[in-house]
């Protein structure tokens, strides 16, 4: 998977069972996930290997969040910076320069200095904000630009049919452990063929 080619994200956390979690990252993967942001709690460093073995498997991008320790000496496609503590120049020293970083975001001027310090991707958690603050930025972004903050499937197929056209969804959406359903019908509104509802 290229970055350029993901449009559904899913942020997830590596909390309970390790098995479950690689059951969970490659259910959400055949419902049409490219992308996994994966939050390591300290403590739940041995969940990350399962989940990279699926990514790798099943070709889907996965990135760590706010663990550059991690994302150097491990097989992660990137990292990305969540909380502020580490300059984007930091990360690529740390991660490696051959390894993606993205950026969090919920201001426009967030999304901004992102860009002019050249991340290669941007969730921005603004929900139904997105169409206006990506409307403003017009062809300067350059890079995926990801709508997070998304309240559920209606918010995000009005995002869809303002158009955005990439979409990051938290797990706490996903609903009865219908991971495969949940991020399927996420697909769908994104436009893909994920067969049969």
């Amino acid at each position: 998977m290229r970055l350029e080619d993901a449009n559904l994200y899913l942020a997830i956390e590596a909390e309970g069972d390790v098995e479950q979690l690689r059951k969970s990252c490659r259910e959400a993967i055949l419902g049409g996930v490219d992308i996994i942001g994966l939050t390591v709690p300290h403590g739940r460093e041995e969940a990350v290997p399962a989940v990279l073995e699926v990514g790798a498997e099943e070709d889907a991008l996965v990135v760590l969040r706010d663990v550059a320790r991690l994302a150097s000496g491990l097989s992660a496609n990137g990292l990305e910076l969540v909380s502020g503590t580490m300059s984007l120049g930091q990360a690529r020293a740390i991660a490696g320069v051959d390894k993606i970083v993205g950026v969090v975001t919920r201001e426009l001027n967030d999304i901004v200095l992102a860009l002019e310090v050249g991340v290669d991707y941007v969730v921005h958690q603004a929900g139904s904000g997105c169409v206006r603050d990506f409307a403003s930025l017009g062809m300067r972004a350059g890079v995926p630009l990801y709508a997070g903050g998304v309240s559920g499937i209606d918010e995000a197929a009005e995002l869809v049919a303002n158009g955005i056209y990439r979409l990051c969804v938290d797990a706490v959406l996903i609903e009865d452990g219908r991971v495969r359903e949940t991020m399927a019908a996420y697909s769908r509104i994104l436009g893909r063929d994920m067969g049969p509802e």
